[in-house]
């Protein structure tokens, strides 16, 4: 069995899809506790900054190798890790 015959078997395509929806939503619950209580002294800028330049690296990865999934699930996750941090930039810098 060839491996195009394995991905197709266990539906790769929708697996796939599945995890790069799962990549966007798992920032969400941070980016709305931060929205919500303005708290960010726990939180990690390094963290969230190499996450941020992981995901534009795979979204354009996506990109050039024409990867439509790839590309929009990091580039929407990118965009969502992106607001984090600059929230956190300003609640840092203005509720001091």
């Amino acid at each position: 069995m060839t491996r195009e015959d394995v991905a197709k078997k266990i539906h790769w395509r929708y697996v796939i899809g599945f995890m790069g929806m799962t990549n966007v939503v798992a920032i969400l619950p941070q980016l709305i506790k931060v929205l919500e209580t303005h708290q960010t002294k726990d939180l990690s800028l390094v963290m969230f900054s190499t996450i941020l330049a992981i995901q534009i690296a795979f979204s354009a990865d996506g990109f050039f190798t024409r990867n439509r999934t790839l590309f929009l699930s990091n580039a929407c996750a990118a965009c969502c890790n992106a607001s984090l941090i600059s929230l956190v930039m300003y609640f840092r810098s203005f509720n001091s």
